[in-house]
C-alpha cells in the first residue's frame, strides 16, 4: 500500500507540473506566439528541473548564437541535434563577448573585434582587421567599454544600449571623406528613468512587433493600441506604442529562459516564435 501511495503521489506531482506548463503554453499561444515542434535540449542553458536554475543564463541571442551573462558563446540548432545529442554546443573559441553589433560583429574582453558568423569572405570568430571597409566604423561604435549592443538603422543611424541602462539614438557621419567618423547627435530613445535599467533591446523598423526593451523584471514590446480595428480594416493603420507584454511578464521571471525578437525559450524546453 505504501508503494502504491508513493507512486500515486509522484503521478499527481507530475500532473501538477505538466498542467502548469500547459497553462504557460496555452497562454503564450493565445497571446499570438507560435509554438515550435522542437523540444530544446541543452543541459548548460536549460535547467534539469523547474526547481533549479540552468548552469548558465542567456544574456542575449545573436542569430543562432546564444551569449551567456559571462560572455561565453553557445551555438544553437533548432532542428537536428548536434552529435552531443543536444541543441547547443560550446563554441570552439576563447572569445568572451562584451558587446555585439547587428548579429555580425562581436567585441571580446580583449578589446578586439570578431566576426560572429562566417561568409564567403570571412570565417566565424576570425578577428576583424583594417582590411574590412567598415573597420573604422566598427571601432568607433564599439570601442567604449560602456557599449553593450548596437543596432544599425540605415546609413548613419545607430541605436546603442549602454551600461547605464539607456538606449540611445546616434547619428554618425564622416564630415569629409578623409576625416574620421563623428557623432552628429545623440539622444535617449528609451530611458532607464522611465522603464528601469535596460539590459537588452531590439529595434526593427520593418516589423514593429519585434521592437522591445528588456529589464530584469519586465518586457516592454511595441503593441498596436488600435489592434482590433487595424487588424480588421485594410485602410486603418496600426498605432504602435511601447507597453508591457502582460502575458510574457506573467511568466518572465519563473518560466522564460530567454525572450528575443524571434524566439521565446521556456525553462521546460518549449520554443515559441
Amino acid at each position: 500500500m505504501k508503494k502504491i501511495g508513493f507512486i500515486l503521489s509522484i503521478s499527481v506531482f507530475i500532473l501538477i507540473l505538466t498542467g502548469c506548463n500547459g497553462t504557460v503554453t496555452k497562454d503564450l499561444r493565445h497571446a499570438g506566439y507560435n509554438l515550435s515542434q522542437t523540444k530544446l535540449t541543452c543541459s548548460d542553458l536549460i535547467p534539469k528541473n523547474e526547481k533549479e536554475e540552468a548552469p548558465k543564463q542567456i544574456s542575449y541571442m545573436n542569430g543562432d548564437m546564444a551569449i551567456t551573462t559571462d560572455g561565453e558563446i553557445y551555438e544553437m540548432t533548432f532542428d537536428k541535434a548536434y552529435s552531443n545529442d543536444e541543441n547547443c554546443r560550446k563554441a570552439s573559441t576563447d572569445i568572451i563577448v562584451t558587446a555585439t553589433m547587428d548579429n555580425k560583429i562581436l567585441k571580446g574582453d580583449d578589446g578586439e573585434l570578431y566576426y560572429a558568423v562566417g561568409s564567403n569572405e570571412t570565417e566565424a570568430y576570425r578577428q576583424v582587421t583594417s582590411e574590412d571597409n567598415s573597420y573604422e566604423l566598427y571601432k568607433m561604435l564599439l570601442t567604449s567599454d560602456e557599449v553593450v549592443k548596437v543596432i544599425s538603422d540605415g546609413e548613419n543611424t545607430y541605436y546603442i544600449l549602454l551600461k547605464d541602462g539607456n538606449v540611445y539614438k546616434f547619428i554618425i557621419q564622416k564630415p569629409d571623406r578623409d576625416q574620421p567618423y563623428s557623432v552628429m547627435s545623440k539622444v535617449i530613445v528609451y530611458s532607464e528613468e522611465k522603464y528601469g535599467k535596460i539590459i537588452d533591446f531590439n529595434i526593427d523598423m520593418n516589423n514593429n512587433e519585434k521592437t522591445y526593451i528588456k529589464t530584469k523584471n519586465k518586457i516592454y514590446r511595441m503593441q498596436a493600441s488600435n489592434e482590433k480595428k487595424c487588424s480588421k480594416y485594410a485602410d486603418v493603420e496600426c498605432n504602435y506604442e511601447m507597453k508591457p507584454d502582460k502575458v510574457v511578464n506573467k511568466y518572465y521571471k519563473d518560466k522564460i529562459v530567454y525572450y528575443g525578437p524571434d524566439i521565446i525559450i521556456t525553462n521546460y524546453g518549449k520554443i515559441f516564435n
